[in-house]
């Protein structure tokens, strides 16, 4: 029997996700670049629940879109009130589980429909969910396209629930956790996302993640077998064929114009044979397209296979870096080395790619000198953009059970205005002004700002850089106190000052009170 099933995330605005500074832009600057308030969009397309509306309309389900990105508590819950669907399926993004609870509170107060939560949070937490918020019905584990069509069946009686692999649920008031269900496999098998429930065109991603407009994302791959403390994905390494993957792409220029592509793979490099396929593809249909892919450093990229790609339309190629030092590194389970940090950007820039790389302050056991070492590691190697966060040690990740948790306060701060987590060799206020020397240090140099004012080669590049030099200006321009403190040099061999500022701690997140 067909179902109404609504796939929806909670309301949440720009500044719940950005700092302060960031998340309002009235000056000159914001103004030339065209893009009113909000110096950056950063806002993507719910594509895990354009997956799962495919996957229910592939089996006679109607699914339901509501974007809480778009949509406030009003709308989102006027919109439940016209469409009345049988289900309310919620994904739950770590720092969004606060308001994901509050949601469904909101949704049952009101309505007496079943609610399903799923995505990286349930998946990692599972049946503390149920525990932990009494309006949630059912907790999905794992990749779900599959799972919500099984357990569908459950709710009407087609089978028993206790058989659903991947699926959380309460028996009387005890929360239960059936036995964990296997990824899929044949993705080739899996409907293309509903991209008509949406119109992407109103989605911007952050400035430096597109390169022309309309921009979209997909994935060529699914899984990671590396295992770094601080990321938890499926270790299942699985991919799509190349032909499979081409259908898509035709699909993506024909329907819906669009003119840039991001493979959101965790790693677009673990198999070269199927990269170098996928730059084979590119070039003999002649797509008008241009793409961007995330890998390690350590992958075995090569000269030759960088230019194809680049002539392929390949631009930018997203490196996860984390530190300039080794120990830190070490610590992450990163498994990479320096010296194949410098090589891969290197012939990556040689090739015509722009290099991008991320970097993660406030691992256990790094020291205020570690994080410097890495800022000047990021200025040295010829990165065009990097970004630097602090580290938030989500549920799941092997970081989440390493931790003092007496240093770890709310993973929902994770914007840099307020850490989340603090390692022992570090105060809060240091840990915030390596996060503002970073981006003054690696974006404010004058070679730099020559540089990419010298690469723009039309408007909209040229006001996507005036846009980001304004967002840079107000995160170096914050903290003034602590970067006079903390600038100079002598400071270069501090290791902590192991006293933590009155007030600089947000409170501690509720659902770590029994956390183990």
């Amino acid at each position: 029997m067909s179902m109404k099933v609504l796939l929806a995330t909670a309301p949440w605005s720009f500044a719940d996700v950005s700092p302060a500074h960031l998340a309002d832009n009235r000056g000159w600057l914001g103004w030339l670049a065209g893009i009113g308030k909000r110096t950056v969009k950063g806002v993507s397309p719910p594509m895990g629940l354009l997956y799962l509306a495919s996957s229910l309309r592939q089996a006679g389900h109607v699914p339901v879109l509501g974007d809480g990105s778009e949509l406030a508590l009003g709308e989102m819950l006027d919109l439940i009130e016209r469409e009345r669907p049988d289900v309310v399926g919620l994904s739950v993004m770590t720092p969004m589980w606060p308001r994901t609870q509050a949601f469904a509170r909101a949704i049952k107060d009101r309505f007496d429909v079943p609610i399903i939560v799923g995505g990286p949070f349930p998946t990692a937490w599972r049946e503390k969910c149920l525990a932990e918020c009494d309006a949630i019905d059912y907790a999905v584990s794992g990749e779900g396209e599959l799972i919500l069509l099984e357990l569908l069946e459950a709710m009407q009686g087609y089978r028993p629930i206790g058989e659903v692999k991947g699926v959380a649920w309460r028996d009387g008031n005890v929360p239960v956790q059936n036995a964990k269900a296997s990824v899929p496999k044949d993705l080739d098998a899996l409907p293309f996302p509903a991209r008509d429930m949406v119109d992407f065109r109103r989605y911007i991603p952050t400035l430096v993640r597109y390169k022309r407009l309309p921009t979209t994302q997909m994935f060529g791959t699914r899984g990671c077998p590396f295992g770094c403390k601080f990321c938890w994905v499926n270790p299942i390494y699985r991919q799509r064929s190349i032909d499979n993957i081409a259908a898509e792409v035709e699909e993506l220029i024909g329907r819906w114009g669009v003119r840039d592509i991001t493979f959101f793979d965790d790693d677009s490099t673990i198999r070269l044979d199927h990269t170098e396929a996928m730059a084979d593809m590119f070039l003999s249909r002649g797509f008008d397209i241009t793409w961007a892919i995330n890998a390690r450093v350590d992958g075995g990229l090569t000269p030759p296979l960088l230019k194809k790609m680049r002539r392929a339309g390949l631009w930018r190629i997203l490196f996860g870096i984390e530190s300039g030092v080794q120990q830190s590194l070490d610590s992450m389970r990163k498994r990479t080395k320096l010296d194949e940090t410098k090589h891969a950007v290197k012939i990556t820039r040689e090739a015509g790619v722009a290099a991008y790389g991320t970097f993660i302050f406030g691992t256990p056991g790094e020291t205020f000198a570690d994080g410097l070492a890495t800022i000047e590691f990021a200025r040295s190697i010829g990165l065009e953009f990097a970004s630097f966060t602090a580290l938030t040690p989500f549920p799941g990740t092997a970081f989440f059970d390493q931790i003092d948790k007496s240093r770890f306060y709310d993973w929902s701060q994770f914007t840099g205005d307020k850490p989340s987590f603090v390692p022992d060799a570090m105060s809060p206020a240091e840990l915030k002004t390596l996060m503002a020397l970073a981006y003054k240090r690696f974006y404010f140099r004058p070679s730099y700002i020559l540089r990419r004012a010298m690469s723009c080669t039309s408007l909209e590049e040229i006001r996507r850089n005036i846009a980001g030099f304004e967002g840079m200006r107000k995160i170096v321009d914050g903290p003034e106190d602590l970067l006079a403190a903390y600038a100079a040099p002598e400071r270069a061999g501090n290791q902590g000052c192991g006293t933590l500022p009155p007030d600089a701690l947000p409170p501690r997140a509720s659902p770590l009170a029994d956390a183990s």
